[in-house]
């Protein structure tokens, strides 16, 4: 099965991204976002998922093994909670729409993308050739 690792970080520097696909032979593709737009860390939370799961469906991917560590986000994905500010309802619908159709599996669980998010919010240095990508306001919900 295919499997999804995605977190967000929000910091004073910044916020950002980390997307980790790993295909069922144990190949990883990363991705790591920075997002040009001030979010705190829920939205920059979704904003991670919403990007592993456009690029999972770029990729076709069906069956999808998705672990997070945002209990919030989770449940709200699942259904369990809702989500009651203007921008994370416009997240949870996008979300939704985009996992229409396809088989998932959420997990609630540690993130290895965490270094990813942390690069990009300013706390670590990225290294020369690391893929990453700038997201700008007119993207996101």
């Amino acid at each position: 099965m295919w499997q999804l690792r995605v977190d967000g970080a929000s910091n004073q520097k910044g916020a950002g991204v980390g997307v980790d696909i790993v295909t069922p032979d144990g190949t990883l593709l990363e991705q790591a976002i920075t997002l040009s737009f001030p979010a705190s860390n829920n939205e920059a939370e979704d904003e991670a998922l919403l990007s592993g799961l456009c690029l999972a469906k770029e990729l076709s991917i069906k069956k999808l093994a998705i672990y997070l560590d945002s209990q919030l986000i989770t449940s709200q994905a699942l259904g369990e909670y809702m989500a009651k500010h203007p921008r994370m309802i416009l997240y949870l619908d996008k979300v939704q729409e985009v996992v229409e159709g396809v088989s998932y599996l959420h997990h609630s669980a540690g993130a290895p993308s965490r270094e990813l998010a942390r690069r990009c919010t300013g706390k670590l240095r990225i290294s020369a050739g690391y893929p990453v990508q700038t997201l700008h306001p007119s993207q996101a919900p």
